[in-house]
């Protein structure tokens, strides 16, 4: 046993002295490096469409944009920066969210694209009188789990425009949305001491590849209140690109900005109840207070019910079509018994009240005996 203990002792020996030693060796530059460049200083982006020397991809999967629009006209619809990939240096595709970014003071934003381009470019489209842009690459190959800081701000935030005259209407470039839907919020601000024109409207188009064609998911009526803040809630629907449209109802010489805040994946997307509407009626039978809304999808979503009268009454709240929803009638609520002078309401969560499409919303006195209140509601 002993001698077996010591041959395999002196194998072992031989074994480690006879091996040949391995060191670490120097396989070059494979692509895990940052490279960054200057794309634009101070360039002329006034001609439509601006266009970035070739970016050589040095194995980077990660494209990173940072960007800054100057000078081009409040009254111009807002430029829009992308990144672009290519296989060929000839065809070049998308590969970045749409960058719909300030241009008022100094404010950066930044874009982010993905993919193994061997080349690459950007592109700064409807630039007027004025545009000048400033703008920085960054490629990287570690892909980031989530878009965070002026990144994710960028994707989540919108401006669509900013301190447009009120006239003409506005109808935007499509836009890409960063989590593929449409879900989120709109705003639309009034500047200057005035209002839009009574009877301007915001729009909401998503983009239909299969048919190309765009599809309209919303309209908005807008107050003529001055300067004022308006949120408009809109649907959440799968897409691949949106149009925002602004139409203006006359003469106005008010100043407006719109910008569309997304929704991120999971958060709930609750209407508003941004507009009102006032009952007023002595007519028995239903009488109109919301009118049909003119997008074929769209539907009234009730949040608040409110209503009194000097008599005792039957009150219920019916949809249809035609005069006084006279056709296709059929009730929203049951019959709420009210007894005299005394207010009745009713709550529905999440705008949980909602019409059929197309159908205007009524309401149905059971006798013709003056009655008053409110509803509160969103439309899309």
């Amino acid at each position: 046993m002993t001698r077996k203990i010591l041959l395999g002792f002196f194998l072992l020996l031989a074994l480690v002295f006879t091996a040949e030693r391995v060191e670490a060796q120097y396989i070059g530059t494979v692509g895990l490096q940052t490279g960054t460049q200057a794309v634009f200083t101070n360039t002329n982006c006034s001609g439509g469409q601006t266009q970035s020397a070739p970016i050589i991809n040095l194995g980077q999967s990660v494209h990173i944009l940072s960007y800054r629009i100057t000078g081009n006209p409040a009254s111009a619809p807002t430029p829009i920066v992308t990144i672009e990939g290519s296989f060929d240096n000839v065809n070049y595709s998308q590969i970045s969210d749409s960058g719909i970014g300030p241009t008022i003071g100094s404010a950066q934003s930044i874009l982010v694209a993905y993919g193994s381009y061997p080349y690459l470019e950007a592109f700064v489209n409807g630039g007027t009188t004025g545009c000048v842009v400033n703008a920085s690459y960054i490629g990287a190959s570690v892909t980031p789990a989530n878009s965070v800081g002026d990144a994710d701000i960028t994707a989540f935030q919108k401006t669509i425009t900013a301190l447009t005259p009120d006239t003409p209407s506005l109808n935007p470039y499509e836009f890409i949305p960063p989590y593929g839907n449409t879900a989120g919020v709109i705003s639309f601000v009034t500047f200057g001491g005035f209002g839009v024109a009574a009877g301007s409207t915001l729009s909401v188009y998503s983009r239909d590849n299969q048919l190309n064609q765009q599809i309209p998911l919303a309209t908005f009526k807008l107050s003529s209140i001055p300067d004022t803040v308006q949120y408009f809630v809109v649907p959440s629907l799968p897409t691949s690109g949106l149009y925002v449209v602004y139409t203006s109802g006359g003469s106005s010489s008010g100043e407006y900005a719109i910008e569309y805040l997304f929704s991120k994946p999971g958060v709930s997307n609750n209407p508003q109840c941004e507009l009102s509407a006032i009952i007023n009626t002595a007519s028995a039978g239903p009488t109109q207070i919301i009118a049909a809304i003119a997008s074929a999808a769209a539907q009234v979503r009730i949040c608040s019910l409110s209503v009194s009268s000097g008599t005792a009454e039957g009150v219920d709240f019916q949809q249809g079509t035609g005069t006084n929803c006279g056709t296709g009638n059929s009730q929203l609520t049951g019959v709420y018994h009210l007894a005299a002078n005394t207010l009745g309401t009713q709550n529905f969560p999440e705008g949980g009240l909602l019409s059929l499409p197309g159908n205007a919303v009524c309401i149905h006195l059971s006798a013709g005996n003056q009655t008053d209140g409110t509803i509160t509601y969103s439309e899309y």
